[in-house]
């Protein structure tokens, strides 16, 4: 039910909430409750994965419409928080709209598997030029280190001075919530204007 899916976001980001931050969670199109077009999230040639990343890359483009139609939010300090499927989606998401002024992602990657170059990721990554801090596994059995997570940050467009990288060694994709807190807090406490 969409109450599930806000109760889940407010328990995963509470530290978020008590330090003043508002938290957005779009419902987008083919997950949670949404009608489902596509049976994987892995990259594939279909026309019909095609299609869903386009739906999803306009449900994300109405998100920040919407939080820029509202006065109580800080429009001008909007990041982008990402982990595992969120973070690969960051690859294309951050790259179609520059309004997200920075972004924290947590145990993603490249996608290997191919798609429809229309929806590349490894196109879109390079138009990233925002600040990224990125936290990864090194023993990521999802999004290899070698093939996955390196890739993705040799293509960012983001200056050097604005990109940092943590990789854990004996971590896999469960990144431990005490690392993601205190460097997502600080990483905001950065770029907060």
């Amino acid at each position: 039910t969409d109450e599930g899916i806000l109760d889940n976001a407010i328990q995963e980001y509470n530290y978020l909430l008590v330090e003043g931050y508002a938290i957005i969670c779009p419902v987008y199109y083919s997950t949670y409750n949404r009608k489902k077009t596509i049976n994987t999230w892995w990259a594939n040639e279909s026309e019909e994965y095609k299609n869903t990343i386009i739906h999803i890359g306009k449900d994300y483009k109405r998100s920040i419409d919407f939080i820029f139609s509202r006065e109580e939010f800080d429009s001008k300090n909007l990041s982008y928080i990402g982990y595992s499927w969120g973070s690969i989606m960051s690859n294309i998401m951050l790259a179609i709209d520059n309004r997200v002024q920075f972004a924290f992602i947590c145990a993603g990657g490249l996608q290997v598997q191919r798609s429809k170059q229309e929806i590349d990721p490894a196109i879109f990554t390079r138009r990233i030029t925002i600040p990224v801090m990125s936290i990864t596994g090194k023993n990521d059995g999802i999004f290899d280190y070698e093939n996955s997570q390196i890739p993705m940050q040799k293509l960012l467009g983001t200056p050097i001075e604005d990109q940092e990288i943590i990789v854990l060694d004996n971590v896999g994709h469960l990144i431990p919530k005490d690392i993601m807190i205190e460097n997502h807090l600080k990483w905001l406490k950065k770029y907060i204007k």
